[in-house]
């Protein structure tokens, strides 16, 4: 199902080839998602790119630009990311599976499904709130994104005692 959003008519285009056409538009489509980051129905998504004619197609380049959701791997509060998407893609007429181009009309092409692919591709499989989020506290669960919580931290095994070293020096070089 398209949106008229991301619909361009290139009936000219194809009449008058070999000169590109730039072109911008920003609308919504249905949710985009993968397992823990999805682009919202809701959320705008924008297009710049250019249209240039490919006997017997169009050729589309260009950069898209939305924002993903999804709940932080460290600390489980919301994580928003800018997601950007480069892509140059062929739509031709009557265009079928094999040949890895979109199909169109002949008259009006519609970006929606090489948007959602492209998109798709550009989703943050771990999201994360911030590239240094501290997490939770893995003993009472604490968001230490608020500081310390006081949890003794002290080795409670000797054998995991140089790896509680590590993760301290690594916490401290964070500083």
């Amino acid at each position: 199902m398209g949106s008229k959003d991301f619909s361009l008519s290139v009936f000219k285009l194809l009449r008058e080839s070999g000169t590109p056409v730039s072109f911008h538009r920003e609308g919504t489509s249905s949710e985009i998602f993968i397992r823990f980051s999805r682009v919202e129905s809701d959320q705008m998504i924008e297009i710049d790119g250019v249209l240039e004619s490919a006997h017997p197609g169009v050729l589309v380049s260009g950069t898209i630009r939305s924002v993903s959701h999804g709940e932080c791997a460290r600390c489980l509060d919301d994580a928003f990311n800018v997601i950007t998407a480069e892509v140059r893609e062929l739509f031709e007429v009557d265009a079928t599976e094999e040949s890895g181009s979109y199909s169109f009309d002949g008259e009006v092409i519609d970006l929606t499904e090489m948007i959602k692919d492209a998109l798709v591709l550009e989703l943050p499989l771990v999201p994360l709130c911030s590239p240094d989020c501290p997490g939770l506290c893995p003993t009472c669960g604490s968001s230490l994104k608020e500081g310390p919580c006081g949890c003794d931290r002290s080795p409670r095994d000797e054998r995991w005692a140089v790896l509680d070293e590590l993760d301290e020096a690594v916490q401290r070089k964070g500083e």
